[in-house]
């Protein structure tokens, strides 16, 4: 998936909230015990993203809220940016697949990301 967003395939857009976010939660020790992700994996993460990614700095609200408000920023991200997906693994924001409110956004799993650009 790198590699398709070097080769220009597609863009990261996050906010700062979402890049702390995966900040936190790559920093668990689950993280560094089962996938041997430790501090040095993280700091190149974060720098990769920041290098890479557009940072949304005025976000502007989805008219859809989330069943959980931790993955708000998520939507509201896409809405803002006016994407094309929504890649999560997250129940709280598959649920809304379907949802005429999204417009042209479409949520879909990181398996299902790769299977459309692999298609294109």
């Amino acid at each position: 998936m790198i590699q398709a967003m070097y080769d220009g395939r597609f863009v990261i857009v996050v906010t700062m909230a979402i890049l702390d976010e995966y900040t936190d939660v790559l920093r668990r020790p689950i993280f560094a015990t089962k996938y041997g992700i430790g501090p040095f994996e993280v700091a190149g993460f974060v720098e990769f993203i920041d290098d890479n990614a557009v940072i949304l700095t005025d976000i502007v609200s989805s008219p859809i809220i989330v069943r959980d408000d931790m993955d708000q920023k998520f939507l509201d991200a896409a809405h803002t940016a006016n994407a094309a997906f929504l890649v999560t693994g997250d129940n709280d924001l598959l649920e809304l697949v379907g949802d005429p409110r999204l417009g042209s956004l479409r949520i879909v799993t990181a398996r299902q990301f790769l299977d459309t650009i692999d298609r294109a």
